[in-house]
């Protein structure tokens, strides 16, 4: 494997997204939002740079990166 299938996990971590990308971006629903603040998004408000990994939530300004939104999925520790 020389490439990553950056939709292929999102999907697989059930983080639902808009299947039009621009920019190497992807817009989809916070998957740590629910968590933050007990309610499940109502609008895609949440960003992914496939090229840094960084991820933005509009609703909470609040900045992450993928690894970190998987492990919390995942309910992984460091």
């Amino acid at each position: 494997m020389r490439e990553i299938n950056v939709p292929m996990i999102l999907t697989s971590l059930n983080i639902k997204f808009n299947e039009k990308q621009h920019d190497n971006q992807i817009d989809g629903f916070c998957p740590d939002h629910e968590k933050y603040c007990g309610r499940v998004p109502d609008k895609m408000k949440w960003t992914l740079n496939v090229v840094t990994g960084k991820t933005w939530c509009f609703t909470e300004h609040r900045a992450s990166n993928i690894l970190t939104v998987a492990k919390n999925i995942l309910g992984l520790k460091s």
